[in-house]
This record gives structure tokens, sequence and C-alpha cells, in this order.
């Protein structure tokens, strides 16, 4: 089949729109072997909830705030939809924080002058990441070092394909997945395949992914780690209507959509500047900045056009958000606009990692690129030209939707099923009886 290369006019990256861009940089996060059998009176188990490379400290904060959560205590009033957008972004956080972890361990490699050759690969063997930033590790390290013996062997081989189509979970050498590729950047967990497991490979293994995407596999954390392992692959089975899927056009095209809402964030007031974020923004929702209206003009397959991210921090009337290859800790609103501002000023051909790709852009976009290339652009033109954070549609798990759908899970449903099937069972015995009564009459008549 031959390849197409990504249409510039068709990215953009909103929550509930198209979406193909992120950042540049790196992460993962362990809950492959969460074991949950529930009942009424225990909470879901996270004993290996455990988020690789990141502080003690952190991994204890989330551990203690996923136990004293779960889908009983949703149930019973105890966990309220601010629990729920804090567990959110407790989750998303711990996601960024091991990708950026991972970004700077490859970027300590690269830099050095005797590389550990099967740490590199090891590292991006373990990892998701944007398909700009896969390129940029393997071409630099290749270029650097001429090792090019320990990526022709695996599915880096093939960078463009990767570029246009993105990648499934998988191991680089092996080039086996837990989960199917329906199309560009679209996934679904594969027949036969836990759902839990996939999510896991999500979050450890090496895939092609965004920060719209890398939201969405932050959700599914939140949720599995409410409902469940048992609950949690019932409900997204290959087999049912409501599969594990994630997709680079939002989460309205994943099976997430019954669990999300969709709102208008909050507006500005006169006295709030339009590229500040109001006071009334929550945590675990996830916002939209944009980059200056030329970016695309001057980085037509650039990391940095748009950010989703998240608010993980509101205290003080300080706001700290992250997102798929920011500091897990969040940064300040200031703060990601001159990280949008520094992607906008790099060079124009950094992000031509491979020539190939540069070739295949139209005529007009290798002359927009050329007539930009020098362009930097100040804090004042960014926000003066569609820069920062923007007033438009933002998602959060809902905690509505979280009980209408797992409802099923109350103690008092499964009491009445309980009863009832022993209400038959009785019937049944009775009718047993009375059958084997008349059977015996009748012999003896």
């Amino acid at each position: 089949m031959e390849l197409t290369i990504i249409n510039p006019t068709t990215l953009s990256n909103s929550v509930y729109s198209d979406n193909t861009n992120t950042t540049s940089h790196d992460c993962s996060i362990y809950i492959t072997t969460i074991s949950n059998e529930e009942s009424p009176n225990n909470t879901t188990e996270t004993t290996n909830f455990i988020p690789h490379l990141l502080p003690d400290k952190t991994s204890k904060q989330i551990r203690k705030l996923s136990k004293s959560h779960s889908i009983y205590s949703i149930f019973k009033g105890k966990t309220t939809q601010k629990d729920i957008n804090v567990l959110a972004s407790q989750c998303f956080s711990t996601f960024c924080q091991n990708y950026y972890q991972r970004y700077i361990q490859l970027q300590n490699l690269i830099e050095s002058e005797n590389p550990a050759d099967e740490l590199f690969i090891t590292t991006i063997n373990s990892v998701p990441m944007y398909s700009t930033d896969c390129c940029r590790y393997v071409q630099s390290y290749n270029n650097k070092f001429g090792n090019h013996s320990l990526i022709k062997n695996t599915i880096l081989s093939d960078l463009i394909k990767l570029v246009q189509h993105g990648c499934p979970p998988m191991d680089i050498y092996k080039q086996i997945s837990v989960m199917d590729h329906l199309g560009q950047f679209h996934y679904i967990v594969a027949a036969e395949v836990e759902a839990t497991k996939a999510l896991s490979a999500l979050n450890n293994m090496f895939s092609i992914i965004d920060c719209n995407i890398a939201f969405q596999i932050s959700y599914y954390n939140t949720i599995l780690l409410l409902v469940g392992k048992k609950a949690f692959n019932h409900k997204f089975a290959r087999q049912t209507e409501t599969p594990l899927t994630i997709n680079i056009n939002g989460v309205k095209k994943t099976s997430l959509a019954s669990f999300i809402s969709i709102v208008n964030s909050p507006k500005n007031t006169d006295q709030i500047p339009k590229h500040i974020p109001p006071p009334t923004i929550q945590e675990g929702t996830i916002y939209y900045f944009k980059n200056h209206k030329d970016y695309f003009e001057k980085h037509p397959i650039g990391a940095g056009r748009d950010f989703n991210v998240m608010l993980v921090n509101k205290k003080d009337e300080h706001y700290y958000f992250t997102g798929f290859g920011l500091p897990g800790t969040g940064l300040s609103h200031q703060e990601i606009s001159y990280e949008l501002i520094d992607l906008f000023n790099r060079p124009a051909f950094d992000d031509f990692h491979i020539k190939s790709i540069f070739n295949k852009l139209s005529l007009q976009h290798q002359e927009e690129i050329n007539r930009l290339r020098d362009k930097i652009i100040t804090i004042e033109e960014f926000y003066d030209n569609k820069g920062g954070w923007l007033n438009m549609c933002s998602a959060y798990l809902d905690i509505n939707k979280i009980k209408k759908d797992y409802q099923y899970l109350l103690p008092i449903n499964r009491v009445k099923k309980h009863l009832v099937f022993r209400i038959l069972a009785c019937i049944l015995a009775l009718i047993l009886v009375l059958v084997a009564l008349l059977t015996s009459i009748m012999n003896t008549n």
C-alpha cells in the first residue's frame, strides 16, 4: 500500500475534534497488575499502581489518593466530582512526569560520548512518544554514533510509516502488539486481549501518540482505579460495543465517550485578559493552549502547534497545567505560553529529520517554510496572534456518567439479583418436587 503524507490542512489539536499535535518531551506508568475483586466492604487494590521513575513521595500520594476511592464510595456519596477531578489530575500528572523523565534520560544518552546502546533502545521500547520525538531520537543517535545495527531490525527502521500512521503499543523488536491499528493514530484492543493488558501497554510500551491520546489513556487509568480490573475488562473488552480505543480525533471517537462530559470553558471577564485562564477552571479538566497563528506554516509537522493540557494544581489563585511533554508538576499559563513561543522560534528545518518527509510537502508549504524560517516572535506578538489559553470546549470525567454505567455493581443491585435467583431456584425446586409426587402417585395407581 502506498503511504500518504499527513495532510497539513487537517491538523488541529482539540479535545473534541481532529487533532494531530503535541509537544516535544517524554512518559510511563505501571498499572498492569492491579488486582481487584470488588466487594461492598473493600476498595480498589492499588498496591501495584507504582509510577515508574517518580519520586517516592509522589508514588505514595497517588496510592493513598486512589485507595480512598472506589465505585462503592461513589455510590455512598463519599467520593464527589471534586475527588474524581483530583484523582484524574494525579493520574495525568504521573503519566506526563514519567514521559518527561524518559525524555531527559534519552537526551542524556544522545549527548553522551559513550552511550549505553542497549539502554537507549530499551528506553525507547518502554515509552509512548510523539512521532517527531521518535524521529529526532533515532536520527540523532544514528548521525552521531552510526550504530544503526541496533535499530535496523526494529520497527524504528521505517520512521516514515510511524510519522504518517502512528504505531500501536508494541515491542519494537518482536513487533507484536496487544492493540490493532484501525487508522491514522487510531488503536483498539486486540481480540482475546484483556483491556487492562492493552491499557498497561499504552502506559509502558513503545507507541506513537499525541497529547490528545495521552489524556485519554489517563482517563482510562482513572476509571480502572475506581472500578477495578474485573469491571474494567467487562466494559472495555473487544467483543463488546465499547472496546478500549484511543483516537487522535478526540474522546468522542473512543469508548470513553460515555464517561466524558464536554462543557464550554469559563469565559473571561472584562478584568481578565482573554489569554489568562479565569479562576473558575477545574482540576482534572482538559484545556486548550494554542500557538501563534503562523506556527503551522513554519512547522507543518511540528510538535507545538497547540497543547491539550490538564489543570493539575489549583491553589492560592495559582494554576498549574501539564500535558504530554511537560513536567508532571505542571507549568503556569505564562510558562506554557513561553514553551509554545520557544517551539515557534526554533529553526524551521529542525522538524525534518527525514528529508523525504519535507520533499513530500506541497511546493506552497515549502515556500511558506522558507519565508518564515527566520521569524522570531515575542510574547506580545504571540498573544496578539491567537496564542495562549483559549476559551473553548473542555472535557472532564463525569462522576454521574460513571455511576450510570456501573450501577450494576451496587451491593443493593447484587442482593436483588441474588434474591431473584433464589426465588426462581425455590420455585423450580418446588415444581420438581410436585412433578416427582405426581409421578409417584400415578405409578402407585
